[in-house]
């Protein structure tokens, strides 16, 4: 009972297309799907050993695929990652379960539908390709593991988790020192776009700071720079005591908003206008804006007048 796993997370059954197969996501983030599901999803009745020879050896298949006329079909791989079945104990307990990695379903819907096609499958057999076509049409898209997270609730955990690791490699856990970052270079081709005058001795527009959040922090992920935001300091008044960008780990933070600026400056060297580098910059970023911008609707005053 030792080598036994148990299942973390279990909710629903997956539904598809009708059909309700039991999963679940084991201590070891396994995600499997249970055999008895499998097989009463393909309409396969109890009985059967499974034993054949495969390679010389006789190895002990599931049900839902020891039929003889399969062996063909099924493949090395395949054999391998489900010969010997994955026994767990359910999360509330009872009788352990048996099940395959999902990702394999696909895999054995696929065998069922080559088999059919080549002409090899009579009677009950043919209606098991059937439902075995259905299934993967049905899923295809999706995949197996994202529908048995959703249907066991590990999704959640799983993002939170994802999160987690991607904030860890962008927020330092220390402010960094404070190096120039807003080169020269950013700010006069804003001046020179936008037909103002600059001058660094001045204090810059406010709106530079909305661009700087638009078009620079932008190219970064949305939840990196929601942290950094709620991570640096203010004063009574509300103003960043520390730049944004102190809060970014110099091994990929720093390094990401750094190509993110070169980026900028380069695009707006190549415009001739305002609206010709907005232009030019939805062209290279705009399907990375859409999922990673900051929403400007959330910025106050101060966030934007202080963001470099």
């Amino acid at each position: 009972m030792s080598n036994v796993l148990k299942s973390a997370y279990e909710n629903e059954p997956l539904r598809v297309v009708g059909y309700e197969i039991d999963c679940a996501v084991l201590e070891d983030k396994t995600r499997v799907i249970s055999q008895s599901g499998i097989n009463r999803s393909l309409g396969i009745g109890r009985g059967g050993s499974g034993a054949q020879k495969i390679g010389g050896e006789v190895q002990k298949l599931p049900r839902f695929l020891s039929l003889k006329a399969l062996k063909p079909y099924i493949g090395d791989e395949l054999t391998a990652r489900i010969e010997n079945p994955i026994e767990y104990v359910p999360l509330h307990g009872g009788r352990t379960a048996f099940g395959i990695p999902a990702e394999c379903f696909s895999d054995v819907c696929q065998v069922w539908i080559d088999a059919d096609k080549d002409g090899v499958l009579t009677g009950e057999h043919k209606e098991t390709a059937e439902k075995a076509k259905i299934l993967k049409k049905a899923v295809e898209k999706v995949g197996w593991v994202a529908l048995v997270d959703e249907a066991t609730g590990y999704q959640k955990v799983r993002d939170k988790d994802a999160l987690q690791g991607l904030l860890s490699l962008y927020i330092a856990k220390e402010f960094q020192p404070h190096l120039k970052t807003f080169i020269d270079a950013f700010y006069e081709e804003i001046y020179r776009l936008k037909r103002w005058d600059y001058n660094p001795k001045k204090n810059k527009y406010q709106v530079v700071g909305k661009y700087t959040l638009k078009y620079v922090y932008g190219c970064l992920p949305s939840a990196v720079v929601e942290t950094v935001k709620r991570k640096t300091p203010r004063d009574k008044s509300g103003n960043y005591t520390k730049k944004l960008f102190q809060s970014l780990t110099h091994e990929v933070g720093k390094p990401h908003l750094d190509r993110a600026l070169g980026g900028v400056i380069a695009l707006m060297k190549a415009s001739s206008t305002w609206e010709g580098f907005k232009r030019n910059f939805a062209r290279a970023y705009g399907e990375q804006q859409h999922q990673l911008q900051l929403p400007l609707e959330l910025l106050d005053e101060e966030d934007v007048a202080t963001a470099a």
